[in-house]
């Protein structure tokens, strides 16, 4: 059964009052799918998703993996095209990987092929986990998020979930933009990185978890899509204290941020509405059709 996951509540609390909607409609006969919080980043994706995701050891014991993964939340627009609301869905769930980490990565020195090779014997898992390495320079940018040189790698959606995903927003009359993702470490919280992320590398939206969860998932051999609506745009900085990166304000400081704070507020509305519309649209697609076959990644 399809298994629907977002990092926070706010990202599902919209999906949940539309799936239980479309539940109670005349003709109805399908359970609405189970809904988790996974938490934010990669050490909650991690940590989430080993209870979700059965090992293949596990597998072979009898535990039933979920039949597919969608991902619904909210990302940062780095293109300027992309307004509060809009759908995204990504062809590459990327990653930039510094190359001292790079280098440190594999100890017996293993470059190439064989390194990936190495990975997919250490993951236990098929071709599907294997993530595609890119080379990647990035031009001298003073921020920690864009390392001066680092290997851009990047896993693809299960390409039957994306059609479906396609065959959906055809029905229901809706639009999204297919573009790459980037998974940062930490919530971007101005505005010229999220632009320079689209200048160097055209990612189309930054968040932190499609390349883990893409990850996660290939390594147990589970289907996964990734649908994202923009919440901040491409010219537009959060304030960190949303996410409680940093300490809470005195009194003192609440009257000047209550204007971000109604800005952003309006903007998760709008968010969480186009991820509601997707999600019914989507369940009323039967899984399976259209079918398509998953290519092996290149090595």
């Amino acid at each position: 059964m399809l298994t629907i996951i977002a990092a926070m509540e706010e990202e599902l609390a919209g999906v949940r009052t539309a799936l239980a909607a479309a539940g109670d409609r005349p003709g109805a006969t399908a359970p609405a799918p189970a809904c988790h919080v996974i938490g934010v980043g990669r050490k909650g994706v991690e940590a989430s998703l080993r209870g979700l995701l059965p090992t293949r050891r596990q597998q072979r014991l009898g535990a039933e993996p979920p039949a597919a993964l969608l991902l619904l939340g909210f990302a940062g627009a780095g293109a300027p095209s992309l307004s509060t609301g809009d759908l995204t869905l990504a062809g590459r769930y990327c990653r930039l990987v510094p190359q001292p980490e790079m280098l440190r990565f594999d100890p017996g020195g293993l470059t190439g092929p064989a390194a990936l090779r190495r990975l997919r014997a250490e993951l236990g898992a098929g071709p599907a986990a294997l993530p595609r390495i890119q080379l990647a320079w990035p031009r001298r940018y003073l921020n920690p998020i864009i390392p001066r040189r680092a290997v851009l790698k990047f896993l693809e959606p299960d390409p039957a979930m994306l059609q479906r995903a396609r065959v959906a927003l055809a029905q229901e009359g809706l639009t999204a933009v297919e573009t790459d993702s980037m998974t940062v470490e930490e919530l971007i919280t101005d505005a010229k990185t999220k632009q320079e992320l689209h200048r160097q590398f055209q990612a189309g939206t930054v968040n932190m978890e499609d390349y883990w969860v893409a990850r996660s998932a290939a390594a147990a051999q589970v289907p996964f899509l990734s649908v994202r609506a923009v919440l901040d745009t491409a010219d537009q900085g959060l304030p960190s204290y949303l996410m409680g990166l940093s300490e809470k304000p005195g009194w003192a400081a609440i009257p000047w941020r209550v204007p971000n704070l109604l800005r952003v507020y309006r903007q998760m509305r709008q968010a969480q509405e186009s991820l509601a519309r997707f999600a019914v649209a989507f369940l009323s697609v039967p899984a399976g059709y259209p079918s398509t076959n998953q290519s092996e990644p290149a090595q």
